[in-house]
């Protein structure tokens, strides 16, 4: 019935009792209607708190004032970003990867997504806002999710931002290893586009960051990935130039095509400069006929006139018209 619901939370003594500071000492025991929450609390619909995604203070976190820059990337701190495991039950265990990288290497994958995200009109290429709610720190709010692809084993993961309104700066929050986590938080802001709804299905086993050193922090799965980033890179390396053989072939004929289109254009007003010489000619030889007949019933004239003025005037001479 589209009926809104809302969330009936109870104060949990035991963990209010608690000695570990950190413990949320709420729970969520149910979700009613306004009708059943008037039924059996007696509280008015008009008395209880509005939506939270109504709220301005909300909304304007939908709209920021830019799009996350390069000089982002520089600040993020990556040992501080919290690390979302995968809680999907995919089957398919080619999307089950291992990944270990360098925070150097990281961030040039990073780099590579926020200059293809501002470069791009594509929405697939923006960023993607999630609902995170920290219990902890009694805060909800909006972040930015962007899909990093890590190149050399071919898979992806989010990374979110929080826009930080005042300083104008976007802060790395989390690095998100499953598309089902993100789209859940996606989905809780209530808009009517999903954003994730072109977004490639990913899912880790495992994410970390190791030593920029040789040998250092390795284990066997990083053994095992690292094995495979020679043959990855080749394949995208190899994968790359193809595209940029194709463009360059492309180019070359579209070239090729205009200079073909140039030199019949050239033809073709050539063939009508020749065209209206002809016809220009054909009137003016038209025109000097035309004139020649037009004048010559006029010299007929004046010399039959010249021939009668001589005879009345010398009637016993004969004239002879110079004709």
């Amino acid at each position: 019935n589209n009926d809104i619901l809302y969330g009936i939370i109870h104060l949990d003594t035991a963990k209010a009792n608690s000695e570990e500071p950190k413990k949320y000492p709420f729970k969520l025991c149910a979700l009613m209607t306004a009708k059943e929450i008037q039924h059996k609390y007696g509280i008015y619909p008009d008395d209880l708190p509005k939506r939270s995604r109504k709220h301005p203070e909300f909304l304007g976190q939908l709209a920021i004032g830019r799009s996350i820059m390069k000089g982002d990337i520089n600040q993020i701190n990556w040992s501080n970003l919290k690390l979302f495991k995968s809680q999907s039950s995919i089957k398919n265990d080619s999307m089950k990867k291992s990944v270990s990288i360098t925070q150097s290497v990281m961030k040039e994958y990073v780099g590579v997504a926020v200059e293809r995200m501002n470069s791009s009109n594509n929405i697939n290429n923006k960023p993607i806002p999630i609902m995170v709610i920290d219990k902890h720190n009694n805060y909800y709010g909006i972040e930015w999710i962007l899909i990093v692809n890590i190149i050399h084993r071919n898979v992806d993961v989010g990374i979110s931002f929080k826009y930080d309104r005042n300083r104008n700066v976007f802060i790395a929050k989390a690095i998100y290893l499953d598309k089902s986590e993100i789209e859940s938080k996606h989905k809780l802001i209530g808009l009517k586009y999903n954003y994730c709804q072109n977004i490639p299905d990913f899912s880790l086993k495992k994410f970390k960051f190791k030593s920029n050193k040789p040998g250092v922090g390795l284990t066997d799965e990083d053994d095992e990935a690292a094995s495979d980033i020679s043959i990855d890179l080749q394949n995208e390396v190899r994968r790359l130039q193809q595209m940029v053989d194709q463009e360059q072939r492309r180019s070359i004929q579209l070239n090729q095509q205009l200079m073909n289109e140039r030199q019949q254009q050239q033809q073709q007003l050539l063939v009508l400069q020749q065209q209206n010489q002809q016809y220009l000619n054909n009137y003016n030889n038209m025109y000097a006929v035309n004139h020649q007949q037009q004048q010559w019933p006029q010299q007929q004239q004046q010399h039959q006139q010249q021939y009668l003025n001589n005879s009345n005037t010398h009637p016993h001479q004969q004239y002879f018209p110079n004709i």
